[in-house]
């Protein structure tokens, strides 16, 4: 027998071994434990789905209010912006910087 010939030999034991160790150890869960898992899986997903449509209305609607509040901001001109109160300036500023992460969190995530 040649070196190589023992070496894959050796190989093939000890890997023989390594499986016969881990199927007499391997512990299988209960029936009842593997189908509460499947049926745990099974509302996560149906509750994805439910609200995935929800997600969508919302990052729709804050995109319409934030076209909305752009639409409002164009029809002043330059000189008429510091006659307005500096109230509407900062809740348009105000919402722009709250609506607009929130909108392309929405958008863009996946669940």
């Amino acid at each position: 027998m040649t070196d190589d010939e023992q070496f894959e030999q050796e190989i093939a034991e000890l890997l023989h071994g390594e499986y016969e160790q881990a199927t007499s150890e391997a512990r299988v869960p209960p029936a009842q434990i593997v189908w509460l898992r499947a049926e745990l899986r099974a509302r996560e997903e149906a509750a994805r789905c439910v609200i995935r449509p929800l997600i969508v209305g919302q990052a729709v609607g804050i995109a319409a209010l934030m076209g909305l509040l752009v639409t409002l901001l164009a029809q002043f001109s330059v000189e008429q912006i510091p006659k307005l109160p500096l109230a509407v300036i900062e809740v348009v500023l105000g919402s722009w910087l709250l609506l607009a992460p929130i909108a392309l969190y929405l958008a863009l995530s996946r669940e």
